[in-house]
């Protein structure tokens, strides 16, 4: 019994400490990396969060592409839209947990909880190929990834 009490005090000094590797693990540069606690905690796996983007609102009349999270899948894997234009994302998780859809390099994230939908809006996009993935542990590894392709305008 004793020793039983002597752990459950240990966990909660170690969750409690400013020192904590638990209360630590979020502090990176990295916007999508707030590491385990950063998930558990304020992304909602056990608390309120989800359904809210990380990105800008909604931007109303601009052209919407809807993707499909699933344990483990994006639908389509590639997006495709044009320079220059205001686009809104809506991450639609069929999933059985949260899923996320992101591409860091654009700075869009939107995060939504299982049979929930989220929108995120974007603009100034710049020509390119960029990488997107939910970033929840693990789930980039087990094919939670794809492209996001930025096409030049077309000149006249």
């Amino acid at each position: 019994m004793r020793q039983r009490s002597l752990l459950i005090t240990g966990i909660a000094l170690v969750v409690l400490s400013p020192g904590g590797s638990l209360v630590q693990a979020g502090a990176s540069d990295d916007p999508y990396d707030r590491g385990w606690f950063g998930h558990i905690f304020e992304d909602g796996h056990m608390f309120g969060g989800f359904g809210q983007s990380r990105s800008e609102p909604q931007i109303d009349g601009a052209e919407e592409i809807t993707v499909v999270a699933t344990n483990f899948a994006f639908e389509p894997p590639t997006i495709i839209v044009t320079a220059g234009s205001a686009v809104n994302i809506r991450l639609d998780n069929q999933g059985a947990v949260p899923h996320d859809l992101a591409v860091p390099e654009l700075g869009l994230r939107v995060v939504a909880s299982p049979g929930h939908e989220a929108v995120a809006g974007i603009t100034d996009l710049q020509p390119g190929t960029y990488e997107m993935s939910c970033t929840f542990p693990g789930h980039a590894d087990a094919g939670m990834t794809g492209s996001f392709v930025v096409e030049p305008a077309e000149s006249t």
